[in-house]
């Protein structure tokens, strides 16, 4: 495959749970600063796809090769990294939102967002000031010091999406992030989703049953029982 202007290159994706394939033989291929929509039925293998392609996951099959924007450094198979290699690229180079926000229920919004850079050796001085700087563009001016607790849905998910793009990632990865939100904080969150990955120049790789918002993206790829059956731009991209 050619990886020319591409950030990810999925190759051969197999992968199987208790004995169950759930992937067979995926490609795929995520354009630098595009967005990418994986859209399929439950249990068509979504979730397990972009687990891969973020890392998360190794594959039982095949490659997923990371080729860092601008080329600043030689590409990455990323399906042969040990468990902490590939914990460091996404810390560095990969932005993650999960559909719950997943943030840490003891810190405060800004401690939240700075996790990532104190993960990597940022000093706190410095990781609270670029965390304080995303308050006011991501729409959470004043809410620093609250807990996700005490934030709605929506501003979890903001508070999310800051963590995740902190780093300025050259990949962001986002698991049905408006599922347990309502339709009009969900398109809010999706338009800031879209608008901080275009000024980062990022790519986007979303999970979504909704087809209203995989049409916003640049490429939808559908998946049926572990397989790609389509790919076509978005309607509304």
């Amino acid at each position: 495959m050619n990886s020319t202007n591409t950030v990810l290159i999925a190759h051969g994706i197999g992968h199987a749970y208790g004995g169950q394939p759930v992937l067979h033989g995926v490609d795929c291929v995520i354009p630098e600063a595009a967005s990418v929509a994986l859209m399929g039925p439950s249990g068509s293998g979504k979730t397990t796809l972009l687990h891969i392609l973020a890392g998360i996951l190794r594959p039982d099959a095949g490659t997923v090769t990371f080729h860092p924007r601008g080329r600043r450094r030689g590409a990455v198979d990323v399906s042969q990294l040990g468990s902490e290699a590939r914990a460091a690229l996404r810390r560095s180079d990969f932005g993650l939102v999960f559909q719950s926000g997943q943030l840490l229920g003891e810190l405060t919004a800004v401690e939240n967002i700075a996790l990532p850079l104190l993960l990597s050796g940022v000093s706190y001085a410095e990781a609270s000031r670029r965390a304080h700087d995303l308050l006011e563009p991501l729409g959470l001016p004043g809410l620093g010091d609250r807990r996700p607790g005490e934030l709605s849905g929506g501003q979890q998910q903001r508070v999310a999406i800051a963590r995740a793009v902190v780093t300025r990632p050259d990949v962001l990865l986002a698991d049905e992030p408006t599922g347990a939100l309502d339709r009009r904080t969900g398109h809010e969150v999706m338009d800031l989703l879209h608008r901080t990955r275009r000024e980062l120049g990022s790519s986007l790789v979303l999970v979504t049953h909704d087809p209203e918002m995989a049409a916003r993206c640049d490429v939808v790829l559908r998946l049926t029982d572990g397989r790609i059956t389509d790919v076509h731009a978005g309607a509304m991209a």
